[in-house]
């Protein structure tokens, strides 16, 4: 299944990973057209930037260490390793960071802020009441500046749709719902 000619999928931190730790990056790659876009936060260029894919794979490669070598959990772990690995280690033609510009940055921060007010207006938008990690807040700020379609499933959806005032999954151009 590919989007209509000309069409770039970007995605977030969690439809990355699910795609990832289950070995079908091939699939995520074909949907989006041979390069998946994802925000400066869900991965970065340079190996010391931070990534929260980089930080899921360390927790999954610590998780299989502590299991112990020939448990299940292990090799689930190990499995979930080597597809972060397959997605991590694309090229920049088929991997591709997307950097904030200086209103999607003012944006992400804004959706990150532990500030009371910035609480409530989060909560305003239908936001449920935990704080989105930089990843999360640096793909919506792109997702409400940019054309890209945007795949995720969960809170970031609901956040695009309020500020942008198209609710999530009424408009197939600009969002995936139901991963």
């Amino acid at each position: 299944m590919a989007l209509e000619s000309g069409k770039r999928v970007r995605v977030d931190t969690s439809v990355a990973r699910s795609f990832a730790v289950v070995g079908w990056t091939p699939h995520l790659l074909e949907l989006s057209g041979g390069t998946v876009l994802v925000a400066d936060g869900v991965h970065g260029t340079d190996p010391d930037d931070p990534s929260a894919l980089r930080r899921i794979r360390r927790a999954l490669q610590r998780q299989a260490d502590d299991a112990g070598l020939g448990s299940g959990r292990s090799s689930r772990a190990l499995s979930a390793v080597q597809g972060l690995d397959e997605l991590l280690t694309l090229g920049s033609s088929e991997l591709t960071v997307l950097t904030l510009s200086g209103h999607d940055v003012k944006l992400a921060v804004r959706l990150r802020s532990p500030r009371s007010k910035d609480h409530a207006w989060r909560h305003s938008l239908a936001a449920r009441d935990r704080r989105l990690d930089a990843g999360e807040s640096a793909s919506i700020a792109i997702s409400v500046t940019r054309s890209h379609v945007f795949a995720s499933d969960d809170d970031a959806l609901t956040l695009c749709g309020a500020l942008s005032g198209v609710p999530p999954g009424t408009e197939p151009e600009t969002s995936f719902t139901g991963w």
